[in-house]
């Protein structure tokens, strides 16, 4: 019978090892498999039907927030009717902003942009 805990420990082991190698082959499934004392086929088995679609990565705090910037960009042009290809990326006192639209009814702070560090829209005045 199979102890759930080492099995839980082994696929976790052999995650690790796919992300540190970005590939792992069957050597280093029977390897892993004979610490725990597991048939290498079960483990091999159990660790695609954990993972069907491949082992990814976690995302950086950058790529989180690039992620974010662009999904706030996409959701203001949206909001706005600003097509996509029309919001341009400026730099204004040391940010970088994508700048979607200017709303003519404000005195100051007219233009609707996203801010590149943080990802939060701003109203500002250029």
């Amino acid at each position: 019978m199979v102890n759930m805990a080492d099995l839980k420990d082994a696929l976790a082991e052999l995650k690790a090892l796919y992300l540190k190698k970005n590939d792992i082959d069957h050597a280093d499934v029977v390897e892993i498999a004979d610490d725990y004392g597991l048939n290498d086929k079960l483990l091999a088995r159990k660790f695609k039907e954990s993972y069907p679609n491949g082992v990814g990565k976690f995302p950086t705090m950058d790529d989180s927030i690039a992620l974010a910037v662009d999904r706030k960009v996409a959701e203001m042009c949206e909001r706005f009717a600003v097509p996509l290809p029309a919001a341009k990326v400026s730099t204004i006192r040391g940010q970088q902003y994508t700048i979607i639209c200017r709303i003519s009814n404000y005195r100051v702070r007219k233009h609707i942009a996203v801010c590149h560090a943080d990802g939060i829209v701003y109203r500002l005045h250029i």
